[in-house]
């Protein structure tokens, strides 16, 4: 049902792409399509986290009244709220797009480990459908966690061992999540929250200075995951 009423939400009181649209100077346009991506398919995307975000805010309606109070909150709403998502997500994807950069410059056989992982990290983060995954609430941490990228890359040359020891306390505890959810009969949303908990513990590591939102360490990871689905990490 939900997605039913999503879908009428969309076609009845949702802004106009080109109203979307205006947020983005030409900049801000260039940045998204040297990340490989379209303005018109960005767009899409904001107006559907917004109206996410919208119909989250309230039960689901069982009547015309109750769908009438959100389409009103749609109509109200939502044109701001794409507005300023899409003005974050091009700000992500120029911000990624720095961080490739900075990516196919290290050509140092001992950086090449580093390199793939936060190669790996960068397209988790930013690839196709990041903002619809992320939702308009998650934008600006996910623009945090970018920037955590360039700031481990930053203090890169400072010390290589470092940040592979850094690895070797990330990456596991990774593996083990996505290994334990690929097990699950059903992945429920706390069960996906603890990703955010694992970028969080990335920043926390690979980029103290950015700082993560809580406190976030392995064994709370471990006991969110515990407590959402009754089996370890």
């Amino acid at each position: 049902m939900r997605g039913g009423v999503r879908r009428l939400l969309l076609m009845a009181a949702a802004p106009t792409p080109a109203k979307v649209a205006k947020a983005l100077d030409g900049q801000a346009q260039l940045a998204v399509a040297a990340a490989g991506f379209t303005v018109t398919d960005l767009v899409a995307e904001c107006i559907e986290a917004a109206v996410d975000a919208i119909l989250s805010r309230s039960d689901l309606p069982w009547d015309a009244n109750a769908f009438c109070r959100i389409e009103t909150s749609v109509s109200a709403d939502a044109g701001q709220l794409a507005a300023d998502a899409l003005a974050e997500a091009a700000d992500i994807l120029a911000a990624a797009s720095r961080v490739n950069k900075r990516l196919l410059a290290l050509t140092a056989g001992a950086a090449q480990a580093t390199v793939a992982d936060a190669a790996a990290h960068l397209e988790r983060l930013v690839a196709t459908g990041f903002v619809r995954r992320a939702g308009t609430a998650r934008l600006p941490d996910l623009h945090r966690y970018v920037r955590g990228i360039e700031h481990r890359l930053d203090h890169l040359a400072g010390d290589i061992a470092r940040d592979q020891r850094r690895m070797a306390d990330v990456c596991p505890l990774e593996r083990a999540y996505a290994e334990a959810v690929g097990r699950l009969d059903r992945v429920t949303d706390a069960v996906r929250d603890i990703a955010w908990l694992l970028e969080e513990y990335r920043v926390s590591v690979f980029a103290p200075s950015i700082g993560a939102h809580g406190p976030v360490s392995p064994k709370r990871i471990k006991d969110a995951f515990r407590t959402a689905t009754g089996t370890s990490l």
